[in-house]
């Protein structure tokens, strides 16, 4: 029989669900367990003997976004035809998901190879359909039994499940298979942990610290350990290596603050409390994993570009955002939200013309977007069209007054033409309406120097010192204020 040919969309996917190891990736949140497959024949079926695969209709969702149906009866049938367990039922899902998932199914009723089951079980582990992707994750393991992942995957369904003993059972099978990959290591030391058992915890959070030692997770982990054994000195300091290498990790502020409460310390406890509060939290375990990154990258999911976005909007890859915002856009025509991203993307990668076009696309469909007018004026401000900045504020401003951004875009816009007393009127009345936003503070503090009022500027600096006492900017213009105040008094005595 020749050889099959695979669509270039299947060959694709079998690429990300098997070779993405090296992504960078929080903690997997998986829902539920529902379906228990049943035992099948492992003899593959040839092409000719399969039937058709079921119909998808497609239906347009609750947001307006176009979703699909696998018609359910008709898979249940295909699947005893080609010996694969019954399905569950997968109500709506992306499109891009159902095409791959029957070309997985295809795939692995034909070949029954361990990629083609573990490739099933990933995009079932995406639909949070647990039971059957471990079945499947199961499979792949008798296929090949060499490979760690296939186990991997298994344990941290069972982790996420809160079947504890089973999942370090699994873990300590993917140690035999590979010990040298650093989430093994990590997972380990949250279940140990978990389970109040110390000493094997720290084991583990000291190896993931060799295997990885630029992360913070091990560090993080050997802290909580102390603190759980009221080493608080321990802990300060494996939690201190933890902030130099993840300066916004939340669980290493968290902890550091659960520390110096234990410590009667306060003030430390509190400040490290109130980072908490604007930082992300969850995901600990995705974000570092590129298994996980895999697994759900493998379903062909516009989600997983959406997340995969999210998660570098802090690293200024602008031209991997650009990327992953377009392919997400046309998935999502009419998401505002993204559209705002896409267009601010545009111009920092310089593409000036093309964040233009992209905010009148946002405001075609939301004009009254105050959040769409800002991305328009800030866009503008750094292309130097003053008069869309103007015009863009104005109608900010009159909807509500002393705005502190569109305040701050439409005084940069005056400065930049000259006109210093229009600048200071609009950020007089914005501070009078915000005195915490030290920005707006910091920018009056220098319209009024370049203007010679010394002793407004002076004032200002100070105000700004106030809220923050070691910004340089304040630091220097306060100086800089009170020797031209020095100088006037000695030439006017």
């Amino acid at each position: 029989m020749p050889a099959r040919k695979k669509k270039p969309t299947v060959r694709l996917w079998r690429r990300l669900s098997v070779g993405l190891g090296l992504l960078v990736a929080a903690e997997i949140v998986f829902l539920g367990v529902t379906e228990t497959p049943r035992e099948v024949s492992e003899v593959a079926l040839p092409l000719a003997k399969l039937p058709p695969l079921p119909r998808v209709s497609i239906e347009i969702g609750r947001d307006g976004v176009e979703m699909a149906r696998v018609d359910y009866e008709s898979l249940v049938r295909w699947c005893k035809v080609a010996r694969l367990p019954q399905p569950p039922e997968l109500g709506l899902v992306e499109p891009s998901v159902a095409e791959t998932l029957l070309s997985a199914m295809q795939d692995a009723a034909q070949d029954s190879h361990a990629e083609d089951f573990a490739r099933l079980g990933m995009i079932y582990e995406h639909l949070a359909r647990h039971d059957i992707a471990k079945h499947y994750f199961e499979r792949a393991a008798e296929r090949d039994p060499a490979d760690f992942r296939w186990p991997y995957y298994v344990a941290c369904i069972e982790q996420a499940a809160g079947r504890n003993e089973q999942a370090i059972g699994g873990f300590a099978k993917v140690l035999n298979l590979n010990e040298s990959y650093p989430m093994t290591h990590g997972r380990l030391g949250q279940l140990y942990l978990e389970m109040s058992r110390w000493e094997e915890a720290a084991e583990r959070f000291r190896r993931y610290v060799e295997l990885a030692p630029h992360d913070s997770l091990g560090y993080v982990g050997l802290g909580r350990v102390a603190l759980a054994q009221r080493k608080y000195e321990n802990a300060l300091r494996f939690l201190g290596d933890g902030l130099q290498r993840g300066a916004n990790d939340f669980q290493c502020h968290y902890n550091l603050a659960r520390v110096y409460a234990a410590l009667g310390r306060d003030a430390l406890a509190n400040k490290h409390f109130d980072i908490c509060r604007v930082l992300p939290k969850g995901k600990w375990f995705k974000m570092r994993d590129p298994l996980e990154q895999a697994l759900h990258a493998a379903a062909g999911s516009i989600e997983s570009v959406a997340a995969e976005f999210d998660r570098l909007k802090q690293t200024r890859d602008w031209p991997r955002l650009a990327e992953l915002a377009e392919q997400v856009l046309k998935r999502r025509p009419e998401d505002s939200g993204l559209i705002k991203n896409l267009a601010l993307i545009y111009s920092r990668l310089g593409r000036t013309d093309d964040a233009r076009r992209m905010i009148e696309r946002g405001l075609a469909l939301r004009a009254d977007d105050p959040a769409m007018r800002l991305v328009q004026a800030q866009i503008a401000l750094g292309a130097q069209d003053f008069d869309t900045v103007l015009q863009a504020t104005a109608g900010l401003l009159a909807r509500t007054p002393g705005d502190p951004q569109a305040s701050h875009f439409r005084a940069r816009a005056f400065v930049a033409l000259g006109r210093l007393d229009d600048a200071k009127n609009v950020l007089r009345e914005t501070v009078q309406a915000n005195p915490e936003v030290i920005e707006n503070i910091l920018l009056l503090g220098r319209v009024l120097r370049d203007g010679g009022e010394w002793d407004e500027s002076a004032k200002a600096f100070a105000a700004a010192l106030h809220l923050q006492p070691q910004n340089p900017t304040a630091i220097a213009g306060l100086e800089e204020a009170n020797r031209h105040r020095d100088d006037s008094s000695t030439e006017n005595p």
